[in-house]
């Protein structure tokens, strides 16, 4: 029976969007493994807009969901359209806009909260029981979800020392971190998660981070196909 998953984007351009190189390189690992894709992203202006060249914010108002159909092509949807029950699982790659435009955290902190459109459709997934996989900076996002949900869950940044932003708060939350290296992942069969540091790393190359997504994916495959 084929797959099929949902790929959660919030926007282009690792400063202030989804990681390109993360995003394709799972892109690329769910066809190579016959997994149908549909794309989603929330349609209301980004946190903020930065220029990838000198690293500088700008003064500019851009949309996240006009700004990921560059990822996808120009076939993507609007999040509050996502649903759950029509998916095996949802996917979120990193980059700071999975920080920035689906969260509140770097306002609040640990009192930090999912924007409603992704905190809908992250709450949706974990209630009709489907898998979750999120690398780099994308596993906070599932933290707060976890915490929302009440699930004591466990996931990885990679490395203690390149999330120390990130460790008190999932403290707070009860959400168990677990060290891994470049070409490793965490799964959390309870609560259905699979993460992997990818762009944590810093000093990863783009093989590794394709390396690492493909990994992940395959890591998936074998879980939906065991059930």
């Amino acid at each position: 029976m084929s797959k099929k998953v949902a790929f959660f984007l919030s926007g282009s351009g690792y400063l202030d969007g989804s990681e390109i190189t993360e995003a394709t390189s799972l892109i690329i690992a769910l066809s190579k493994h016959n997994i149908s894709v549909d794309f989603f992203a929330p349609n209301r202006p980004q946190t903020n807009a930065v220029n990838h060249l000198n690293g500088q914010a700008v003064d500019e108002t851009r949309n996240i969901l006009v700004e990921s159909a560059r990822i996808a092509r120009g076939k993507i949807s609007a999040m509050n359209e996502f649903n759950a029950t029509a998916y095996d699982a949802v996917i979120l790659p990193g980059g700071f806009g999975a920080v920035k435009n689906f969260t509140t955290f770097l306002e609040d902190g640990i009192n930090g909260s999912l924007q409603a459109d992704i905190k809908k459709a992250l709450s949706d997934t974990i209630t009709h029981n489907k898998w979750i996989v999120g690398i780099c900076a994308a596993p906070l996002v599932i933290a707060l979800a976890m915490r929302d949900a009440e699930k004591n869950a466990m996931l990885t940044f990679g490395q203690s020392d390149s999330a120390t932003d990130f460790l008190p708060a999932l403290n707070a939350w009860k959400i168990k971190h677990i060290e891994t290296k470049i070409n490793e992942h965490c799964i959390d069969k309870e609560n259905k998660i699979i993460t992997s540091g990818a762009y944590m790393f810093h000093d990863a190359k783009p093989y590794d981070i394709y390396i690492c997504s493909d990994f992940v994916i395959e890591t998936l495959l074998k879980q939906l196909s065991n059930h």
